[in-house]
């Protein structure tokens, strides 16, 4: 298990080190890491004691936690890059006719 941890580091680590490594990347390894975590709740025995309804309610409302706070984080960087898309051109335009 270690191993394969280790690989995963390394592997991320020279990903991100490449040109066009960005906010989308940071999102989708983020997010696949919370959605692992996730779904293995699931899968879990609960640490504290309780009924099974309630254990699986929890689950439940932290996977829609998750989900929402996933979908809040792609829309501010779908939003932040639509941002640079369009200040680029105007920022070409400016280059080409300069005052």
């Amino acid at each position: 298990m270690l191993v394969v941890q280790v690989d995963m580091v390394l592997a991320v680590g020279r990903w991100s080190s490449r040109a066009g490594w960005g906010a989308p990347h940071r999102l989708a390894l983020a997010g696949g890491a919370l959605l692992t975590y996730a779904w293995h709740s699931f899968a879990m025995r609960p640490v504290v004691h309780s009924t099974p309804e309630l254990t699986a309610m929890s689950h439940i409302v932290f996977a829609a936690a998750a989900l929402v706070l996933l979908a809040c984080a792609a829309r501010h960087v779908r939003r932040a890059a639509n941002q640079a898309a369009a200040a680029e051109p105007a920022l070409d335009a400016s280059a080409a006719n300069p005052a």
